[in-house]
Parts: structure tokens; sequence; C-alpha cells
């Protein structure tokens, strides 16, 4: 699984955040705070080989750094997003 930098980044309002699967998968992407607070999870269960695509809506997230992690295939990946006023 491979899981790209979320567009646009830094971010007001929504973002994009896409990752490729090579073969169908479990997967859960999920949002956490600065400390490592799960905030919400944005997708969770199988899904099919390919691209996809969550959108974010931050407009009720406070301004600052948060993570996004997904696991799938028996590995995680963990990106930086920053949400700005």
């Amino acid at each position: 699984a491979f899981l790209f930098q979320n567009s646009p980044n830094p971010f007001r309002g929504s973002t994009r955040i896409s990752f490729e699967l090579a073969g169908p998968s479990e997967v859960q992407l999920s949002l956490f705070d600065v400390h490592g607070r799960l905030i919400r999870n944005l997708a969770n269960g199988p899904r099919e080989a390919g691209l996809h695509e969550t959108v974010l809506d931050g407009r009720t997230l406070a301004p600052g750094v948060y993570w996004y992690r997904l696991e799938a295939d028996g590995a995680e990946t963990v990106r930086r997003s920053l949400v700005v006023r």
C-alpha cells in the first residue's frame, strides 16, 4: 500500500488524502492530533486494488499539526498534515 501526501497541505477547509493498493486489502485510515489522540476514522474496511481518495473536512479542526495513518497489507504508513486559519 502507498499513502500519498494530502493535497493541499497546509490546508484550510478540506484536503484530499489518497492511497493506492496493489491488491484487495482491509484498510484503516485514521487522523490523529499532535498528541497521538484519535480524531476520526477516515476509511475503514475492505477495499479493492487501485487508487482510493477520501476528502477530509477540516473546518472543525483546530489549527495545527495532524498525522494521518494508513494500515493495510500488514503495514502502516504515517504522514503529516497542517491545518491553518
